[in-house]
């Protein structure tokens, strides 16, 4: 083969190589070799080269298996081929098994998230599933007026006026990661390898065992959430072999709500009950206990010494009922009476007449 100048080597992680070939070898059986690194997307000869093919796999990591294998002499990583890179909204959520399948999480200003796979594949599945929202045709985002057009009264700063929506209740999301050996769980070292992981924000707590403890890192999104767990799952500090695991929490969503307060005019009332005694007015105690008849003359009140007449009304017959002046008493003011204890009634008489 004849020497020549290689291409320039790409410094970020791709997954491309651009390999020579040995003489004698055609493309096929070249593409069945370089499958022992990884699934081959693609394999092309690279135009003005003799012998160097561009061997493009579906995942960076059987990239970068090849050029271990082959050394710095071998071969030499090509540029990136297909999009990795899949951009999502704050409030998407991941699958657990994908976790492992992620290389790298970057956070947008305009709170979205950029993920970036290890395999091509696995960046289009998400991409189909999440969609990007895109305006429709010749909608503006923001419609400004004509110069010189003010705004109808009320409505001069309505942007600036607006409230701010209120934030979202129970939105932190927790990382529960066991298995951390003893020299991690000082403060200043989870801080130093949360800042490492991306999290240098987050909160946590320390519970420490004998050899080993628990900590539990507090985040405000899904996505930071997923970002540690990405950087401690399965990872190894000492010589024992045994490996971090992480347990994602998601946030409660239902708002607490407060226990009603307990009305003051109500407070300390008995409650009521079906098997409660009938109810017994104590003012008409005295007369109760006589007995009630509804046959008994019906009760008309009258003043201290005044007697009551009844009449129906019609010239041929009157009926009086009379009291004594002891079956009332009256108060100073005059305005209420009670019964005597004991109750005397004149005979009723009815008189009647008639003609022929």
């Amino acid at each position: 083969m004849t020497a020549q100048t290689m291409p320039e080597k790409t410094a970020q992680m791709t997954n491309s190589i651009m390999a020579p070939l040995p003489d004698g070898m055609d493309l096929a059986a070249a593409r069945v070799a370089f499958a022992h690194f990884g699934e081959v997307q693609s394999l092309k000869p690279i135009p003005g080269y003799s012998g160097l093919a561009a061997v493009v796999f579906f995942d960076i990591r059987s990239a970068t298996t090849a050029l271990q294998a082959f050394g710095a002499a071998g071969c030499l990583p090509g540029p990136q081929v297909g999009d990795r890179t899949v951009e999502l909204a704050g409030d998407a959520e991941l699958n657990m098994k994908d976790f492992s399948r992620i290389s790298e999480v970057r956070k947008n200003p305009a709170g979205s998230f950029v993920l970036e796979f290890f395999d091509l594949r696995d960046a289009t599945r998400y991409r189909q599933a999440y969609p990007e929202v895109e305006a429709p045709p010749g909608l503006r985002a923001k419609v400004e007026r004509p110069p010189g057009l003010s705004p109808p009264p009320g409505l001069e700063r309505v942007e600036e006026q607006s409230p701010a929506p209120a934030a979202a209740v129970g939105t932190e999301w927790q990382v529960i990661i066991k298995g951390l050996p003893g020299k991690l769980l000082s403060e200043a070292m989870l801080e130093a390898v949360l800042e490492q992981a991306g999290l240098g924000v987050a909160s946590f707590s320390v519970t420490k065992g004998k050899a080993s403890g628990e900590v539990i890192v507090r985040v405000p999104t899904v996505f930071e959430a997923q970002k540690c767990v990405l950087h401690f799952q399965g990872c190894q500090w000492d010589k024992s072999g045994s490996s971090v695991i992480t347990e994602l929490i998601a946030p409660a969503t239902a708002k607490k709500t407060k226990p009603a307060k307990a009305d003051k005019k109500t407070t300390g009332l008995p409650a009521l009950s079906a098997e409660a005694p009938a109810f017994q007015p104590k003012g008409l105690s005295a007369v109760t206990a006589a007995g009630l008849s509804a046959e008994a003359p019906a009760f008309v009140p009258s003043r201290g010494s005044s007697k009551a007449a009844v009449s129906d009304g019609s010239d041929s017959g009157s009926t009086e009922v009379g009291e004594s002046e002891e079956d009332y008493t009256t108060e100073t003011s005059g305005a209420t009476w009670a019964l005597s204890a004991t109750t005397t009634t004149r005979p009723r008489t009815v008189s009647s007449s008639s003609t022929d």
